[in-house]
């Protein structure tokens, strides 16, 4: 073996990390991915809490509103935003008191709206 190549196998060795590192990163990361999921889930309940009853013909069907909950929980996620206000800007741009009372027909709007929320900009 030449001397460089045991050299840069020896400064790889020197360099590498315990294997407690990387499981603590592990961890963290599943611990991250966690959060996120309960994020998610958190947020499908609160856009789920309404009475059955006052669901319009039309509306997002289960699938939609699961779509939508999940743009919710990003545009919350990457713009340090409570998923609650998220809900509440696009229940208000669309004028509906639930979720799954946003139009059929209105469901790409609604995805195009969230994906275009710049949350700061209409709280200040």
């Amino acid at each position: 073996m030449s001397s460089d190549r045991t050299a840069l196998i020896r400064k790889a060795i020197d360099e590498a990390k315990p294997a407690e590192e990387y499981f603590a990163e592990q961890a963290q990361l599943e611990e991250a991915e966690a959060a996120r999921i309960q994020k998610l889930d958190d947020c499908l309940d609160f856009c789920l809490q309404v009475d059955e009853d006052t669901i319009q013909d039309g509306s997002l069907n289960r699938n939609e509103l699961r779509a939508v909950a999940s743009v919710i929980t990003y545009v919350a996620d990457t713009q340090q935003a409570s998923t609650e206000t998220v809900c509440c800007m696009l229940k208000t741009a669309f004028g509906v008191d639930d979720l799954r009372n946003i139009d059929q027909n209105d469901y790409d709007d609604a995805i195009r709206f969230l994906l275009n929320l710049n949350v700061n900009d209409l709280l200040n």
